[in-house]
């Protein structure tokens, strides 16, 4: 399930829209049995006569109409796809280069503690700053992690965990934080530095960079 409206996943990479490589490589894990893209209320018919149906993936992909926030339009997501999963999983439509292995270690983690997100260790030095710019402080590194998508949960706990939020009036960058508050575990599974989240444009050389090295790889 994509994770907000597709906006700049329009772009074109690789010959073809960001959100198709996304899509591509979500399904291409036997663990997905559908997706339900979540886009903006005015992008349903263009997402689906411009990227679904044209890119042959109208059988396996539901169009969702999304809300005004990335947390509203996942909370419409789960809605809509609450009848007929026990697991989902949600993932930024914005980060192409996921694979069928991360898709497969989250559900396996989520399977066993209800709620798992790909990580990767941060490997950076971190300073706390001031109200100055000036550096107040270093941070031990030994125990922080990255947090990218996929992440995968038992769909009644994400949506209860959602519920509450809503309730509560209570905002979140990403659905491991809405788990965090309920007081329930969330594994982390160690990603990949390789999977990028394509923010800006200078992004994209090094996304097609990537899915070219991984197209040669899968050939060789």
């Amino acid at each position: 399930m994509g994770g907000g409206a597709v906006g700049k996943t329009y772009t074109p990479l690789a010959g073809h829209p960001l959100i198709v490589h996304t899509l591509r490589g979500l399904l291409a894990s036997p663990r997905v049995d559908r997706v339900f893209l979540v886009v903006a209320p005015g992008d349903v018919d263009a997402c689906a006569a411009d990227v679904v149906t044209p890119y042959g993936l109208a059988e396996a992909v539901t169009v969702v109409a999304g809300g005004s926030s990335r947390q509203e339009s996942v909370f419409r997501g789960l809605l809509a796809c609450r009848d007929s999963a026990r697991f989902v999983v949600i993932h930024d439509g914005a980060r192409p280069l996921v694979t069928s292995a991360m898709v497969r270690m989250t559900l396996d983690a989520a399977r066993q503690v209800g709620a798992a997100t790909v990580a990767v260790p941060v490997t950076d030095t971190l300073k706390r700053g001031d109200g100055e710019h000036r550096v107040a402080g270093s941070v031990d590194r030994e125990w922080l992690w990255s947090i990218q998508t996929p992440q995968a949960f038992r769909l009644d706990l994400l949506l209860d965990a959602h519920l509450r939020a809503r309730s509560e009036g209570i905002s979140a960058t990403d659905d491991a934080s809405l788990i965090e508050r309920v007081g329930r575990p969330v594994q982390l599974v160690l990603g990949d530095a390789r999977n990028i989240k394509v923010t800006t444009p200078d992004d994209l050389p090094m996304a097609e960079y990537l899915l070219s090295r991984d197209r040669e790889s899968a050939t060789s």
